[in-house]
C-alpha cells in the first residue's frame, strides 16, 4: 500500500509522506524499546528494588517522547490526509483534462465519479489512521524481536516464524478481500448507472407508468449488489477470524515455550514473565494488524484506480506550441477515424474551409459530422491523417492556443449555477461591460433579462435549471460573440428549438457569420440558411459532395432526401 500510496502523490507532497513514515519508524522503535525495558525492571525489582528506580525514570522517559511523538504525528498525518486527497484530486483533474474523449465512457465516467468521491475519502482516511499504526508496528516488533532474543534465541525465533506465518495468512486474506472488493465495486457501479438513467429519463418513465419499484434496472442492479455484499461479507468475515486465530496461535506457543523454559530451570520467573509480556506486546499489534489488513487492501484497491485516471492515456502536448498564421482556415486531409472498439466512423475524409466561410455539414445520422467538429477542437487525435486549423495542424497547437481560435456551441448547454451575467463572462472574462452587453443583445439574452425583475441578475440555478433550452442555448451564442474567436462550431444548435428561441438563435447566428468562419451541424433546412456551401458526408464517412444548393440539388441524393425531409416536416400540421 505504501509503494502504491507514494506513486500517486505529486512530487512536492512526496518527501513529507516519507518524512512522516519515518517519525512513525521512530514512534514504533521507542514504543517497543519502552516494552523491552521491562526485562531489566522486573529483575531489578526481584533482585536489587532500588536499582528499579533508574529503570523506572528511564522507561518514562521513553514513554513521554514516545507519547509526545505520536500525539504531533497524529495532528500531522490528518493535516498530511488533507493534503494527499487534495494532491489526488489535482492530479485527476490535470489528467482528466486531457484525456481524448472517447476515453470518457459512460461506464469509466461512473468509476471516474467513485474513485474521486469515495475512493480518495477513503484513501485519506487510511493516510490518517491506518498508515502510521502498520509502520509503527513493523518497527516496534523489530524491537522486541530483538529483545526476546537477547533473552533466549529459540523464543525469538518462535516469534518470527509466527510473523511469517501470519504475514502469509494476510496476503491471503488481503487478496480474498480485493477481489471481493472488484466485485462489490463493479456492482456499486452498476448500481449508480442504473440510479442516474432512472432520475435522468423521468419525464419518460412518469409517462410510461414507471416508478422505482418496477423499473428492471435499478431493481435487477439492487439485487445484484444485495447478494454480492453478502458474498463478500463472508469471505471476509472469515479471513479477518482466521487472521485473529492465527495471532492468538502463536501468542499461546510462546507462552507455553517460556513457562517450559521457567519450570526447566532454563529462565528465572522475572524473565518468563518479561518475555511473556514481551510477546503480548508483539502479537497485540499483529491482532490489530490483521483487522486493519481487508482495509488496507481495499485502500490499496482503491489508489489503483485512481492511478488509472491519473495515468489515462492523454493527448500528446508539444512543449513549445504553434502560432497561428492562417486564422480562420480548416483542412481536413485523408482523415480516418474511430471510436474505441469500434469500425472507422471517418474513412479518408478531406475539405478545406477558407476564412470567413460559413460551411454546414449534411450527412446522415451517424455518418461523422459531430464527430468532425470534436476532431477539430482536438477533443480526439484522428487515427490517421491530419486536422489543420489556421496553418497548423492541432497536434501543433497547446491546448488553450488552440482554444483560442475556436468557439464551440454545443446542442447539450452546461451553465454555472450563477447570474446571466457570469454565465456569458465566461466566454471571455477579461471583457468589458458594453462588450458583454452587445453579445447578449445580438444573441437574445437581453430579451430574457427584460422579463426578470433580477434582470442580468437573474440565478439561473444548476446547471440552468431555471431557463428552458432555448434560452440556455441564446446564453451558449453569447458567449461564443463574446469570445470573438475566428472559428465557431455549431453541433445542433437549433435543434427541438420553438419558433420563438429558433428566432433569436438563428439571428445570433446570422451575426456570428458575419466575420468568421463557421461550420455548422444541423438536420434542419432553415438552420443552414446562413451557409455558403455544403459540405454531403456520406455513410461511410467521406465526402460524397460539396457545393452550393444548386449544385448538390443536381448531384447529390443525400442533400435531396435531406432537402425533401426539411420542406416535408415544415408543411405538416395536423
Amino acid at each position: 500500500m505504501i509503494r502504491a500510496l507514494l506513486s500517486i502523490v505529486d512530487d512536492g507532497r512526496r518527501p513529507r509522506v516519507v518524512a512522516q513514515l519515518l517519525v512513525a519508524v521512530v514512534y514504533g522503535a521507542l514504543s517497543g524499546a519502552a516494552m523491552a525495558l521491562l526485562v531489566p525492571l522486573a529483575r531489578a525489582l526481584v533482585d536489587d528494588p532500588p536499582a528499579a528506580t533508574g529503570w523506572l525514570v528511564a522507561l518514562a522517559v521513553l514513554v513521554a517522547v514516545a507519547a509526545a511523538l505520536h500525539f504531533f504525528q497524529a495532528l500531522a498525518m490528518n493535516a498530511m490526509a488533507l493534503e494527499v486527497v487534495g494532491g489526488m484530486h489535482e492530479r485527476a483533474a490535470d489528467a482528466l483534462v486531457d484525456v481524448p474523449l472517447s476515453w470518457c465512457t459512460r461506464e469509466r465516467a461512473a468509476s471516474v465519479s467513485d474513485a474521486l468521491i469515495t475512493g480518495t475519502t477513503a484513501v485519506g482516511m487510511s493516510v490518517a489512521h491506518l498508515l502510521s499504526p502498520v509502520v509503527s508496528t513493523f518497527s516496534g516488533g523489530i524491537v522486541l524481536v530483538i529483545a526476546v532474543g537477547a533473552l533466549d534465541v529459540s523464543l525469538a525465533a518462535a516469534l518470527l516464524a509466527g510473523a511469517l506465518i501470519l504475514w502469509w495468512m494476510n496476503r491471503w486474506a488481503g487478496k480474498v478481500v480485493e477481489r471481493g472488493e472488484r466485485d462489490v465495486h463493479a456492482r456499486r457501479i452498476a448500481v449508480q448507472g442504473a440510479v442516474v438513467d432512472f432520475a435522468r429519463h423521468q419525464a419518460v418513465l412518469r409517462a410510461s407508468g414507471v416508478d422505482a419499484a418496477s423499473y428492471a434496472p435499478i431493481a435487477g442492479a439492487l439485487d445484484d449488489e444485495r447478494v454480492t455484499n453478502r458474498r463478500v461479507g463472508a469471505k471476509t468475515t472469515v479471513a479477518s477470524m482466521l487472521g485473529g486465530a492465527g495471532v492468538q496461535a502463536v501468542l499461546s506457543a510462546v507462552i507455553v515455550m517460556a513457562v517450559y523454559g521457567g519450570i526447566g530451570g532454563a529462565t528465572d520467573a522475572a524473565t518468563t514473565l518479561a518475555v511473556i509480556a514481551l510477546a503480548a506486546r508483539f502479537t497485540g499489534p499483529l491482532t490489530e494488524l490483521a483487522g486493519l489488513s481487508s482495509a488496507l487492501r481495499v485502500t490499496a484497491t482503491r489508489i489503483g484506480r485512481i492511478s488509472e485516471i491519473t495515468g489515462a492515456p492523454s493527448l500528446p502536448r508539444p512543449v513549445e506550441g504553434a502560432e497561428p498564421d492562417g486564422a480562420g482556415t480548416v483542412v481536413f486531409k485523408d482523415v480516418v477515424f474511430g471510436y474505441e472498439g469500434e469500425g472507422p466512423v471517418l474513412n479518408g475524409l478531406s475539405f478545406s474551409v477558407a476564412p470567413g466561410e460559413v460551411v454546414g455539414l449534411i450527412g446522415p445520422s451517424g455518418c461523422g459530422k459531430s464527430t468532425v467538429l470534436k476532431l477539430i477542437a482536438r477533443f480526439m487525435d484522428v487515427g490517421s491523417g491530419s486536422v489543420t486549423v489556421s496553418g497548423h495542424d492541432v497536434r501543433e497547437y497547446r491546448a488553450t492556443d488552440l482554444m483560442g481560435q475556436l468557439s464551440v456551441v454545443f446542442q447539450d448547454v452546461h451553465l454555472f449555477d450563477g447570474t446571466l451575467w457570469d454565465n456569458i463572462a465566461v466566454g471571455r472574462p477579461d471583457a468589458g461591460r458594453d462588450e458583454i452587453l452587445a453579445a447578449a443583445r445580438a444573441a437574445g439574452v437581453g430579451e430574457i433579462a427584460a422579463r426578470h425583475d433580477d434582470g442580468f441578475d437573474l440565478r439561473v440555478g444548476e446547471g440552468g435549471k431555471r431557463l428552458s433550452g432555448g434560452e440556455r442555448q441564446r446564453i451558449s451564442l453569447a458567449r461564443a460573440l463574446l469570445k470573438d474567436a475566428p472559428i465557431v462550431l455549431l453541433d445542433e444548435a437549433t435543434s427541438s428549438l420553438d419558433a420563438h428561441n429558433e428566432h433569436y438563435v438563428l439571428r445570433g447566428i446570422g451575426e456570428l457569420a458575419r466575420t468568421r468562419t463557421v461550420i455548422m451541424v444541423a438536420h434542419r433546412p432553415s438552420a443552414l440558411r446562413h451557409c455558403d456551401r455544403f459540405i454531403v458526408l456520406g455513410p461511410d464517412g467521406s465526402v460524397e459532395a460539396t457545393g452550393d444548393e444548386a449544385t448538390l440539388v443536381e448531384v447529390s441524393d443525400t442533400y435531396r432526401s435531406f432537402r425533401e425531409a426539411g420542406n416535408a416536416a415544415a408543411a405538416w400540421e395536423l
